[in-house]
């Protein structure tokens, strides 16, 4: 239900829920979320009713407790704007064999001022 676009009128959504509860008395998750799918496939078949209004609302980011170790894991959700921006920092910033604090001979910075040569290294 989560998954309806903003842009379906508000009285299918009610029947949609509605569908859904009775569905839920009789089948098994797995089959709720195949028949959620089928829902979903009737509701926005050509997935073009998900715009960035949607999006806006779903991102999100979890930042789990430390570890022992003080390590936390972090999931979420990100906008196709944000992932971009993101693989493009990675892509120059977190390049194998880039600003490895662990080796002195490492390059730091940005991959594009790197000399090559240590870089293959």
């Amino acid at each position: 239900l989560d998954d309806i676009p903003h842009q379906v009128d508000h009285d299918i959504k009610v029947n949609a829920e509605k569908q859904m509860a009775d569905y839920a008395r009789m089948h098994t998750p797995a089959e709720l979320t195949a028949i959620g799918a089928r829902l979903m496939a009737h509701l926005d078949p050509d997935g073009e009713m998900t715009d960035d209004v949607d999006r806006q609302q779903k991102r999100q980011v979890f930042l789990g407790r430390q570890d022992t170790q003080q390590m936390s894991k972090m999931t979420g959700k990100m906008t196709p704007e944000y992932r971009a921006d993101q693989e493009a920092v990675w892509a120059v910033w977190a390049a194998p064999g880039m600003n490895n604090p662990d080796d002195p001979d490492s390059p730091s910075g940005s991959v594009e001022d790197a000399d090559p040569e240590k870089l293959a290294a």
